[in-house]
Protein backbone atom coordinates (compact mmCIF):
# COMPACT_ATOMS: atom_id res chain seq x y z
CA UNK A 1 0.00 0.00 0.00
CA UNK A 2 1.19 3.11 -1.15
CA UNK A 3 -0.39 5.78 2.18
CA UNK A 4 0.93 3.23 4.98
CA UNK A 5 4.75 2.50 3.61
CA UNK A 6 4.43 -0.95 4.48
CA UNK A 7 2.38 -4.42 3.78
CA UNK A 8 -0.92 -5.01 4.94
CA UNK A 9 -2.61 -8.27 6.12
CA UNK A 10 -3.75 -8.61 2.31
CA UNK A 11 -0.11 -8.62 0.99
CA UNK A 12 0.96 -10.84 3.42
CA UNK A 13 -1.67 -13.39 3.22
CA UNK A 14 -1.32 -13.81 -0.71
CA UNK A 15 2.27 -14.13 -0.50
CA UNK A 16 3.74 -10.28 -2.14
CA UNK A 17 6.59 -8.92 -0.55
CA UNK A 18 7.76 -6.62 -2.79
CA UNK A 19 10.83 -7.54 -5.31
CA UNK A 20 10.08 -11.25 -4.67
CA UNK A 21 6.79 -11.09 -5.98
CA UNK A 22 8.16 -9.90 -9.18
CA UNK A 23 10.31 -12.86 -9.46
CA UNK A 24 7.65 -15.38 -10.14
CA UNK A 25 8.70 -18.16 -7.82
CA UNK A 26 7.61 -18.18 -4.79
CA UNK A 27 5.13 -19.79 -2.04
CA UNK A 28 2.29 -18.30 -4.20
CA UNK A 29 3.43 -20.30 -7.57
CA UNK A 30 3.48 -23.43 -5.77
CA UNK A 31 -0.36 -22.73 -4.50
CA UNK A 32 -1.54 -22.26 -7.71
CA UNK A 33 0.10 -25.24 -9.09
CA UNK A 34 -1.40 -27.44 -6.29
CA UNK A 35 -4.66 -25.94 -6.73
CA UNK A 36 -4.46 -26.53 -10.80
CA UNK A 37 -3.79 -29.70 -10.33
CA UNK A 38 -6.19 -30.45 -7.81
CA UNK A 39 -9.06 -29.05 -10.40
CA UNK A 40 -7.37 -30.95 -13.26
CA UNK A 41 -8.60 -33.80 -11.34
CA UNK A 42 -12.37 -32.97 -10.32
CA UNK A 43 -12.49 -32.22 -14.12
CA UNK A 44 -11.13 -35.34 -15.37
CA UNK A 45 -13.06 -37.39 -12.82
CA UNK A 46 -16.15 -35.37 -13.95
CA UNK A 47 -15.22 -36.41 -17.21
CA UNK A 48 -15.13 -39.89 -16.68
CA UNK A 49 -18.21 -40.66 -14.90
CA UNK A 50 -19.98 -38.63 -18.14
CA UNK A 51 -18.27 -40.71 -20.46
CA UNK A 52 -19.60 -44.06 -18.27
CA UNK A 53 -23.40 -43.00 -17.82
CA UNK A 54 -25.61 -45.07 -19.70
CA UNK A 55 -28.63 -42.55 -21.38
CA UNK A 56 -31.46 -44.77 -19.80
CA UNK A 57 -31.39 -46.24 -16.17
CA UNK A 58 -33.69 -48.64 -15.54
CA UNK A 59 -34.96 -49.48 -11.78
CA UNK A 60 -37.22 -52.95 -11.02
CA UNK A 61 -38.43 -53.11 -7.44
CA UNK A 62 -41.43 -55.34 -5.88
CA UNK A 63 -44.36 -53.93 -4.40
CA UNK A 64 -44.92 -56.04 -1.35
CA UNK A 65 -46.71 -53.27 1.07
CA UNK A 66 -49.75 -54.91 1.26
CA UNK A 67 -49.12 -58.81 0.37
CA UNK A 68 -46.38 -60.63 -0.55
CA UNK A 69 -48.19 -62.29 -3.41
CA UNK A 70 -51.69 -62.51 -4.76
CA UNK A 71 -54.00 -65.63 -5.89
CA UNK A 72 -55.64 -64.20 -9.21
CA UNK A 73 -59.47 -65.84 -10.71
CA UNK A 74 -57.34 -68.45 -13.04
CA UNK A 75 -55.55 -69.80 -9.73
CA UNK A 76 -51.86 -68.05 -10.68
CA UNK A 77 -49.56 -66.65 -8.09
CA UNK A 78 -48.81 -63.07 -8.86
CA UNK A 79 -46.04 -60.88 -7.30
CA UNK A 80 -46.34 -57.24 -8.09
CA UNK A 81 -43.29 -54.86 -9.19
CA UNK A 82 -43.00 -51.27 -10.13
CA UNK A 83 -40.72 -50.34 -12.54
CA UNK A 84 -39.02 -46.95 -13.09
CA UNK A 85 -37.44 -46.02 -16.36
CA UNK A 86 -35.93 -42.90 -17.23
CA UNK A 87 -34.20 -41.12 -20.16
CA UNK A 88 -31.46 -39.50 -19.41
CA UNK A 89 -30.55 -38.90 -23.10
CA UNK A 90 -31.93 -36.36 -25.41
CA UNK A 91 -33.50 -38.68 -28.15
CA UNK A 92 -36.13 -41.35 -27.61
CA UNK A 93 -35.35 -44.86 -26.38
CA UNK A 94 -37.69 -48.15 -25.87
CA UNK A 95 -36.89 -50.38 -23.07
CA UNK A 96 -37.88 -54.49 -23.45
CA UNK A 97 -38.23 -56.26 -20.56
CA UNK A 98 -38.03 -59.87 -20.23
CA UNK A 99 -37.28 -62.38 -17.88
CA UNK A 100 -35.30 -65.57 -17.05
CA UNK A 101 -35.30 -67.88 -14.13
CA UNK A 102 -38.71 -68.83 -13.63
CA UNK A 103 -40.09 -72.15 -14.62
CA UNK A 104 -43.59 -71.21 -16.09
CA UNK A 105 -43.70 -67.69 -14.92
CA UNK A 106 -45.25 -65.04 -17.61
CA UNK A 107 -44.62 -61.57 -17.63
CA UNK A 108 -47.77 -59.42 -17.48
CA UNK A 109 -46.33 -55.60 -18.67
CA UNK A 110 -48.12 -53.89 -21.64
CA UNK A 111 -46.67 -51.97 -23.34
CA UNK A 112 -43.73 -53.95 -23.55
CA UNK A 113 -41.41 -52.20 -24.94
CA UNK A 114 -41.97 -49.07 -22.85
CA UNK A 115 -41.23 -46.20 -24.40
CA UNK A 116 -38.95 -43.00 -22.45
CA UNK A 117 -39.54 -39.93 -24.07
CA UNK A 118 -36.06 -37.80 -23.39
CA UNK A 119 -35.50 -36.08 -20.50
CA UNK A 120 -38.62 -38.14 -18.33
CA UNK A 121 -39.19 -41.29 -16.21
CA UNK A 122 -41.97 -43.29 -16.61
CA UNK A 123 -43.19 -45.52 -13.72
CA UNK A 124 -45.27 -48.52 -14.39
CA UNK A 125 -46.59 -51.26 -12.25
CA UNK A 126 -46.99 -54.91 -13.63
CA UNK A 127 -47.34 -58.39 -12.13
CA UNK A 128 -45.55 -61.49 -12.85
CA UNK A 129 -47.70 -65.28 -12.62
CA UNK A 130 -46.99 -68.94 -12.12
CA UNK A 131 -48.84 -71.54 -11.93
CA UNK A 132 -49.63 -72.73 -8.46
CA UNK A 133 -48.44 -76.21 -9.78
CA UNK A 134 -45.11 -75.03 -10.98
CA UNK A 135 -42.12 -76.65 -9.49
CA UNK A 136 -40.77 -73.37 -7.39
CA UNK A 137 -39.97 -72.93 -4.06
CA UNK A 138 -41.47 -71.17 -1.79
CA UNK A 139 -38.76 -68.39 -2.52
CA UNK A 140 -37.33 -68.31 -6.27
CA UNK A 141 -34.47 -66.21 -7.32
CA UNK A 142 -34.87 -64.91 -11.21
CA UNK A 143 -33.88 -61.73 -13.53
CA UNK A 144 -34.93 -59.49 -15.03
CA UNK A 145 -33.45 -58.81 -18.53
CA UNK A 146 -33.62 -55.31 -19.89
CA UNK A 147 -32.87 -54.05 -23.51
CA UNK A 148 -32.67 -50.24 -24.13
CA UNK A 149 -33.00 -49.51 -27.94
CA UNK A 150 -31.88 -48.25 -30.35
CA UNK A 151 -28.67 -48.49 -28.09
CA UNK A 152 -28.63 -52.46 -27.21
CA UNK A 153 -27.54 -51.41 -24.21
CA UNK A 154 -28.61 -54.99 -22.09
CA UNK A 155 -28.96 -55.29 -18.17
CA UNK A 156 -29.65 -57.93 -15.62
CA UNK A 157 -31.54 -57.23 -12.61
CA UNK A 158 -31.78 -60.14 -10.28
CA UNK A 159 -35.11 -60.60 -8.39
CA UNK A 160 -37.29 -62.91 -6.07
CA UNK A 161 -40.49 -64.58 -6.29
CA UNK A 162 -42.62 -65.90 -3.01
CA UNK A 163 -45.31 -67.94 -3.45
CA UNK A 164 -47.42 -69.17 -0.41
CA UNK A 165 -45.93 -72.29 2.12
CA UNK A 166 -46.70 -75.88 0.22
CA UNK A 167 -48.14 -78.33 3.33
CA UNK A 168 -47.57 -82.18 2.96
Amino acid sequence: MTRVKRPVVIEYSWGQEGPKAAGGFGIRDAKRRIVLLVMLLYASSLGVALAMRNPVLVRINPIRTTSLYKINRAGEIENQFRISVSNRGSGNEFVVVSMDGLTGGRLELTPNPIPAPPGETVIQEFAVAAPATAPLGEVTHFRFETESQPDAKRRAIEMTWLMPPRHP
